[in-house]
């Protein structure tokens, strides 16, 4: 017998209905309609496909809208525990698997369900927590077992990075303390400002940290560049296959430039046989071609035309090749050379541990040296 008004199953002898409490004759109970299978069905395949879609307060509305009209349809019941275990809420799911299973004991599926979550529940004295099923323990399981490969992997990636931080610091205090005491001839401007520190053959010491940046030289400067168009001079050629002394004496400016940090590149050193004369080619990166650096070239090249003379001190000529980024159309640069000069091994050795001015220092030249066009003061 079911419920005129509600559709409720009625047991036999009612006279008022348990679930809308309306009065039930015995006559209407056995004619009372059966529910809308139809209707039924439709309404839990949308709530399932919800839950498949992990929209789950949308199926559990929709699980109650047919609960509201039917409210003893196990199978609403059942999809509202799975609604719940799919959630973690395994004490909510089996009471609802409970409540389906009582509706319809004929329902293995729902009597299953039940048998599952009772067998994987905790004991009391681990708070009382519903365990999730076999299958999601074993996967939990299996997520929070971290590879060892990968562990591994990371401690010794986490090792490598430290010694390569702490090897750099080591190099970085080595230098610093070799550029506390260089041995440093100074250009000093006319005004009597000195120029940036570099490698030479006067020990001085440091006293502010940070970058130096060249001072700009004023047009005072005598015109002792050659004139106007001249071009540089031909490389000699670049000894392809060197004799024994240039390969022992670039070997010996090379090291020399390396200890004292020295911000230039010794592309070749060729020995005159004729006179006696060395060539030397650098390559300075650390400056662009301009006038204000025009100390910092003398600088250079007067200190490998020393690292050069105290290998070889029978050396009659230093001729010292320059080269540095020169600034083009659209700020685009290009290595080129921007001087040329042949310095007097004799005046050398007189102006060793004296600070110069610009104009001392040209005048170790034998003869005024070549400018490039980036490099001349405007007159």
């Amino acid at each position: 017998m079911r419920c005129p008004q509600c559709g409720s199953g009625l047991p036999q002898g009612v006279t008022l209905c348990p679930e809308c409490g309306a009065r039930v004759m015995q006559e209407q109970a056995n004619h009372a309609p059966e529910p809308v299978e139809g209707e039924i069905r439709t309404l839990l395949a949308e709530a399932n496909l919800l839950r498949l879609r992990r929209q789950y307060d949308l199926a559990t509305a929709k699980c109650v809208e047919v609960l509201r009209r039917y409210p003893n349809n196990a199978a609403a019941h059942s999809l509202l525990g799975d609604i719940y275990r799919d959630q973690g809420a395994y004490a909510d799911a089996l009471g609802w698997y409970r409540l389906a299973a009582q509706l319809d004991p004929s329902s293995t599926v729902d009597n299953e369900k039940v048998r599952e979550i009772e067998a994987h529940r905790q004991p009391a004295n681990e708070q009382n927590a519903t365990p999730a099923p076999a299958w999601r323990l074993t996967l939990s399981r299996l997520r929070a077992r971290p590879p060892i490969g990968l562990l591994l992997g990371a401690v010794l990636g986490c090792i490598l990075i430290a010694a390569l931080i702490a090897l750099g610091m080591e190099r970085g205090a080595t230098r610093a303390s070799m550029m506390d005491t260089l041995r440093v001839p100074r250009v000093i401007d006319p005004d009597g400002s000195p120029q940036p520190e570099q490698p030479s053959s006067v020990t001085t010491r440091r006293t502010q940290p940070g970058p130096r940046a060249a001072a700009p030289l004023e047009p005072r400067e005598p015109a002792v560049y050659s004139a106007g168009k001249e071009p540089a001079p031909a490389p000699p050629s670049a000894a392809v296959n060197p004799t024994d002394k240039e390969q022992a004496l670039r070997e010996s400016v090379v090291s020399a430039v390396e200890a004292e940090g020295l911000m230039v590149r010794v592309e070749y050193v060729t020995v005159e046989p004729r006179d006696g004369g060395a060539t030397l080619s650098i390559v300075a990166e650390d400056i662009v071609a301009g006038p204000d650096n025009r100390a910092i070239v003398l600088q250079k090249c007067l200190r490998i035309a020393e690292l050069a003379q105290a290998k070889d001190d029978a050396l009659t000529r230093l001729t010292v090749r320059c080269a540095a980024p020169v600034p083009g159309i659209g700020g685009v640069q290009k290595v080129e050379v921007v001087f040329v000069g042949d310095v007097n091994p004799q005046e050398l050795k007189k102006a060793a541990g004296r600070d110069l001015t610009i104009e001392e220092a040209l005048a170790l030249f034998s003869a005024p040296p070549w400018w490039h066009e980036r490099m001349r003061l405007a007159q």
